[in-house]
C-alpha cells in the first residue's frame, strides 16, 4: 500500500485521488507526502540540526519559515537536546525521532508512517501521537501495535497479500478478530 501511494509501485488498475484530485506526477506526490520509514539511512557525520535543514531545502523551506516549522516539531517531540549531536552518536529511538522530524518538516498533507514506533518509549510515542493529532492531516500508519491503532486510529484496514480483507472502526475490527 505504501509503495503504491509513494509511487514506487504501479497499481494494476485504478487511480490515486487525494482531496478530490487525481495524483498524476511524482512531483505532486513528493510535495504532498511526508514519509517516515521504519529505518532511514542518515549521514552519520551530520548533526541533527544540519540534516533537518538539508532535508528542508529539498522543499525550498528556508529562513523564518524553516525556523518556525523546525521549532514546532522539535518542541513537540522534545528533542531539543539532540540538535547539536552527530547522527552516529544517537540511539535507535533517537534516530527514529530524527526520521519523524524529516518526514514532517515540510508540513505535508499526507503522512505515511511505516512502523514509526520502533525504538520509542511510551513517552515519545505519546508525544508523537499528540503531534500527529494536532497536525490534523491525513495519516496512513502501518503498525502491528493493535493497542495504539485502537486508541488513535479512526479507521483500520486489515491487509493480506495486498488485498483489503477488512475495514472499519477500530473497536469493530478488534472485536470481530
Amino acid at each position: 500500500l505504501l509503495g503504491i501511494v509513494l509511487g514506487r509501485h504501479i497499481p494494476f488498475e485504478g487511480e490515486m485521488f487525494f482531496d478530490g484530485s487525481i495524483i498524476k506526477t511524482r512531483e505532486t506526490l513528493a510535495a504532498l507526502i511526508g514519509y517516515i520509514p521504519q529505518e532511514q539511512s542518515l549521514d552519520g557525520e551530520m548533526t541533527v540540526s544540519d540534516i533537518i535543514d538539508f532535508k528542508a531545502s529539498f522543499y525550498f523551506l528556508f529562513g523564518e519559515q524553516l525556523k518556525l516549522q523546525k521549532e514546532k516539531i522539535i518542541r513537540a517531540l522534545a528533542i531539543e537536546d539532540l540538535l547539536s549531536k552527530r547522527i552516529k552518536t544517537l540511539s535507535g529511538g533517537q534516530k527514529q525521532l530524527v526520521n519523524i522530524t524529516l518526514g514532517l518538516i515540510h508540513a505535508p498533507e499526507l503522512i505515511l508512517l511505516d512502523e514509526p514506533f520502533v525504538g520509542l518509549d511510551f513517552d515519545k510515542i505519546t508525544k508523537l501521537m499528540k503531534l500527529l493529532k494536532e497536525l490534523n492531516k491525513t495519516i496512513i500508519c502501518v503498525t502491528h501495535n493493535i493497542d495504539l491503532a485502537e486508541r488513535y486510529a479512526d479507521t483500520i484496514l486489515l491487509l493480506k497479500a495486498g488485498k483489503v480483507i477488512e475495514q472499519g472502526k477500530p473497536n469493530d475490527i478488534i472485536e470481530s478478530n
